[in-house]
């Protein structure tokens, strides 16, 4: 729970704090050992030196998480860059996609329109005596695969 609250502080701060907790526990070991020897502060020498190493060892631990911690925050960073580089690509990638469709879409209503200027040009020779010649079905089969229909008397375009 501690580390979602630490999670919204400054990098900066939280070093600051650990290396602070981490050097008072190691000052207060030195200076507990020192004091333990004077007469008149003796009884607290005792005190002092169980308060630093308690101090000592929670901070080599909270040192140890930090590091930790800002390695996991600087690999973070790092992905959050490479997420950001696809999102571009992928935005212009995109981009390529839907002109390559608007082409095909141009394509295809070039295509049909042709294909129905063609027939109706051809209209008397496709109706007469109710049999399809042979530029009807090449107009069909030239429709159904979306291409201009070739052959035809008339046919003006090409295929692509």
């Amino acid at each position: 729970m501690w580390y979602i609250l630490l999670s919204f502080l400054p990098d900066w701060f939280v070093t600051y704090f650990v290396h602070l907790i981490f050097g008072a526990g190691v000052i207060g070991i030195v200076a507990g050992t020192f004091l333990s020897k004077v007469p008149f502060i003796s009884q607290y020498g005792t005190l002092i030196k169980i308060v630093s190493n308690i101090l000592f060892v929670v901070g080599l631990f909270l040192e140890g998480g930090l590091q930790t911690e800002l390695a996991w925050r600087e690999k973070v960073a790092e992905l959050q860059a490479k997420i950001e580089i696809a999102q571009q690509q992928s935005k212009e990638s995109n981009a390529k996609i839907e002109q390559k469709v608007a082409d095909k879409v141009k394509t295809i209503k070039d295509n049909v329109n042709a294909n129905r200027q063609i027939i109706e040009e051809n209209r008397t020779s496709i109706n007469a005596e109710c049999k399809l010649s042979d530029t009807a079905w090449l107009l069909y089969n030239g429709a159904s695969q979306n291409a201009l229909a070739r052959g035809t008397s008339s046919s003006t375009g090409t295929s692509k």
